[in-house]
């Protein structure tokens, strides 16, 4: 089986800090985490609920390489969301959105047992920009919004969000 390595540190109370990895070498970040990246698929988009009861939803359109592909609203008066998990003895310390067109974004950091949303920072698509740290805890998560105001042509194409060891 060979010699494991373990890459980290434990503090004065006894947190293990760094990358922890088990006995097998895998330090338990899930699939969508490649390199210092969480992925944002199109599947993790909603819409904003501003728009009645009657618009709900987003659409895909897959024609690869048209002016149509991506995720789009409903409802012009509406906005995209996803939130994002950060890994345990991880932070978030940049967001990009990938879209159509230059597009404004926002992230705010949330919980899950609360109904506060703090702004972290704000940028548009197509560009990475940083954002205040926002470390993981056991209750929050990140949660971007992408302003849209044209159901018709505004497309978003995934994302992603840098993250760094705390």
């Amino acid at each position: 089986m060979g010699t494991q390595k373990f890459n980290s540190d434990i503090d004065v109370n006894g947190e293990v800090k760094g990358t922890s990895l088990d006995v097998n070498g895998n330090n338990g970040i899930t699939s969508n985490v490649y390199g210092e990246y969480i992925k944002i698929t199109l599947a993790d988009f909603a819409m904003g609920g501003y728009t009645g009861n009657t618009k709900f939803g987003v659409a895909f359109d897959k024609t690869a390489g048209s002016t149509t592909y991506g995720v789009r609203v409903a409802d012009s008066a509406a906005e995209l969301y996803t939130f994002v998990t950060i890994p345990q003895g991880y932070k978030a310390t940049h967001v990009e959105i990938y879209g159509k067109r230059t597009k404004a974004v926002e992230a705010f950091e949330v919980q899950i047992d609360a109904s506060t949303a703090v702004s972290k920072g704000t940028g548009f698509c197509n560009t990475e920009f940083a954002i205040t740290n926002v470390s993981s805890t056991a209750t929050n998560l990140l949660m971007i919004e992408v302003v849209v105001n044209s159901n018709a042509a505004d497309r978003v194409y995934g994302g992603r969000v840098k993250i760094a060891t705390i």
